[in-house]
């Protein structure tokens, strides 16, 4: 056993060594002034001082979050209310409350965009706004995501039991919901959204397709730079590639805890 695990180790380090290769590469690169031999010549962070100078840069992360966090506000509320309806009052409707919401793991994100863009286009109105198309195609792109979050938090708390128990203590409803039951369903709902968000802040393709020339993020900016030096896109992919590191270990940080709290739970009972 003890060789068999070894081995599984062993193969396991060798892999993810071999994944980060590329990124400890591009890493290197961006604090490199030129990379001609086996090795870098010298180091400097230039390059980052370029982007953070570019008046364009910042900007376009305050855009990926923004176009990024609206969506995963309105997902996250629609899917809590209605899981929290079936969950309470009607069981029968959550299979089809399932359905609609993994129903975008079938739905591949360009389709979807191309379809929307060319149904909504010639509206003059509301929906014929960009930025309005983008968040709506965005919201059904995280829906899935959300779902199993609050699906799963959900699972661990006796929805019902805890609004009879609030009830007869002297509480109303709606009260219960917001002072009981959301507070026990914040640490799953919070790290499906999170993931969500570090999904959607590396986009490309969706946003080039519906907005791209409308609402610049980090993504579209790094693209249209690919004529500029390399260490200036690598420098920019350092960059993003650390917000989305930051934010997954947010997500693996509350994790933990909600688990530990989950654990501490049980050995209680």
């Amino acid at each position: 056993m003890k060789r068999r695990n070894g081995a599984a180790c062993a193969v396991l380090i060798a892999v993810g060594l071999y994944l980060l290769i590329p990124v400890l590469c591009t890493f290197v690169y961006a604090f490199c002034t030129a990379w001609t031999d086996l090795l870098p010549r010298s180091f400097t962070l230039k390059f980052f001082l370029e982007i953070f100078e570019d008046p364009r840069f910042l900007p376009s992360i305050g855009r990926a979050l923004i176009i990024s966090v609206i969506p995963i506000l309105i997902t996250t509320c629609a899917v809590t209310l209605a899981l929290y309806v079936c969950t309470v009052y009607a069981p029968k409707l959550e299979r089809l409350v399932q359905t609609l919401c993994m129903a975008p793991y079938t739905i591949q994100g360009v389709i979807l965009a191309v379809a929307v863009l060319t149904m909504y286009s010639a509206q003059t109105g509301f929906l014929g706004n960009r930025i309005i198309m983008l968040s709506g195609v965005y919201c059904i792109c995280i829906m899935p995501h959300i779902y199993t979050g609050v699906r799963n938090s959900l699972n661990t708390v006796n929805v019902p039991r805890m609004l009879e128990a609030a009830e007869i203590l002297g509480a109303g409803k709606l009260y219960a919901f917001v002072r009981t039951i959301l507070p026990s369903l914040l640490s799953g709902v919070v790290i499906s959204a999170m993931m969500s968000l570090a999904g959607l802040i590396g986009d490309y393709v969706v946003i080039k397709i519906l907005a791209g020339s409308y609402w610049t993020t980090a993504m579209v900016l790094l693209m249209n730079s690919r004529s500029v030096e390399g260490q200036l896109s690598s420098a920019m992919i350092v960059v993003i590639f650390s917000i989305n590191l930051l934010i997954s270990f947010a997500v693996f940080t509350l994790r933990r805890h909600s688990q530990e709290k989950r654990s501490r739970v049980h050995s209680a009972k």
